[in-house]
């Protein structure tokens, strides 16, 4: 059974001051729909606060067909004033 949840974070050490957290965030994909989980995004936003500061994408609102007005809320509420920095891909 796959280790992957709704709300949890794959870590990878890149160094020992660097670590990547892959944010399990949807359960499928594609472009029909919303496939985010805000749920699932609040959770894991939330367990971020220990490994700051935090760099991410418009997380869940390119391909997951979520939306930002939603979405940044969502992660504003779960990191609180924490060091957060958006990355927008071009």
């Amino acid at each position: 059974r796959s280790k992957l949840r709704l709300g949890s974070i794959i870590w990878y050490k890149v160094h020992d001051e660097l670590f990547v957290g892959n944010c399990i965030t949807q359960e499928h994909y594609g472009t029909d729909k919303v496939y985010l989980d805000y749920h699932a995004l609040y959770d894991c936003m939330k367990q971020l606060q220990g490994h700051l500061p935090v760099h991410m994408p418009l997380i869940g609102c390119g391909l997951a067909g979520g939306r930002w007005e939603i979405a940044k809320p969502v992660i504003e509420a779960a990191l609180g004033n924490a060091e957060a920095h958006l990355w927008r891909l071009k």
